[in-house]
């Protein structure tokens, strides 16, 4: 059972990983990113290029010209 466990577990820190990994968005030059929470806005993004948010559905980004 102690491997079965074991296995469990790594398993479960690669699905956060990855869904951890989903926030990464690039934003590209003359573009502004508008990052939202639960949908009501917080914040502009200050300049271009790779940027972290808080995964979906927490977070979401829209760029914005």
């Amino acid at each position: 059972m102690k491997v079965f466990g074991g296995g469990i577990a790594l398993v479960a820190v690669v699905v956060v990983l990855l869904w951890a990994s989903s926030g990464f968005f690039i934003v590209p030059e003359g573009q502004t990113a508008a990052i939202m929470r639960f949908g009501k806005f917080t914040q502009l993004t200050d300049r271009a290029g790779f940027k972290w948010r808080l995964p979906y559905p927490i977070e979401q980004h829209e760029m914005v010209n």
